[in-house]
This record gives C-alpha cells, structure tokens and sequence, in this order.
C-alpha cells in the first residue's frame, strides 16, 4: 500500500491522460503507477502527460518502470506522442537526466496544470505477492541499466542481488 502521503492522481480529458504524483515516488507507489501505465498502454492514442510538481523524490524503481513505458511507448507503430513530464524540480529533472531517463520524455513547465481536476487512483498494490513485487524491482533496475553504459555499471549490484533473491524466493516456493 502506498504512502499516506504519496499517491497518484488522473484526470483524463479527450485524448490525453494527466497523472499527477503526489509525494515519494518510491517502489510502493511505482507499483500502482505500473498498473495504471499498463491501462494507459491499451490506448496508444492517449497522450501521457506527468504532473510532477508535487513530486518530492524518485527511487530508481520507480524511474525504471517510468522509463520502461517511455521506451515501449517508443517502439510502437504509428508513433504516439513521447510523454511529458511537467512542472518538475529541477532536482527531479537533474536524477532522470543522470539516469539517462529525460531523453525518453517532452519536458515542460505549464502554469495551467493547477486549473486540473484529478481523481486520485484507488491503491492496489497491496495485492502484489512477495514474488511479483520482487519481478517488478527486479525488471525496474534491468530497464535502467539497459539505458546507458554508465548506468549498467551503477546497477549492476543491485540487478545481480535482485536476480539471486528472486531466484531464493522461487525456490522456497517450489
């Protein structure tokens, strides 16, 4: 379950999806985030727009599956419109900068997003088993590391430690 004080909100207008984050954007909430992604995907019409002036923090799990829809929605034919990130702190736009995520992404500062009337998403993930939650970090960090050779180095570690704990709870399971 996510935070109390993080959550995700959506308004969706026409064609376009705003998702606003609120709070931490940590491995909790980029669980719900994830799931929405996947229904915002079936549509690949709809233009993703990310509110991240609320947005106090980035944990890499959270900007591995954020990068992983940019990638995929990349690679879809007829191109959609790259998503944007908006109104985000340059401290936020300095981390997906060094993590190779900002390319994937427009980037703008609009003014008008607070005239929005968003609906916050209901939580889900509390649903997720130890073993999904772990396939999610664990596909997270890879597409991460998949970005840039300087990222392949930072997570390396933690994708090998991933890899080894997932494959433990497998086991254990079997």
């Amino acid at each position: 379950m996510a935070h109390a004080s993080s959550k995700i909100s959506v308004c969706l207008f026409e064609t376009v999806a705003y998702v606003k984050i609120s709070g931490k954007a940590d491995s909790v909430l980029s669980q719900e985030f994830k799931l929405l992604l996947s229904k915002l995907s079936d549509n690949p019409e709809t233009s993703v727009v990310l509110n991240l002036a609320e947005c106090l923090y980035m944990d890499s799990t959270f900007l591995g599956i954020l990068a992983r829809f940019a990638n995929d929605r990349s690679q879809v034919e007829p191109k959609p419109a790259r998503p944007a990130i908006v109104n985000a702190s340059p401290k936020i736009l300095e981390l997906l900068d060094n993590l190779a995520v900002l390319s994937l992404f427009r980037v703008e500062s609009i003014e008008k997003m607070k005239d929005i009337e968003y609906s916050e998403l209901p939580s889900a993930s509390g649903e997720w088993s130890k073993e999904r939650r772990a396939e999610h970090c664990l596909e997270a960090h890879r597409t991460l590391a998949a970005l840039s050779s300087e990222n392949a180095g930072r997570f390396k570690d933690v994708v090998h430690f991933l890899e080894e704990d997932l494959a433990k709870s497998r086991r254990a399971a079997s």
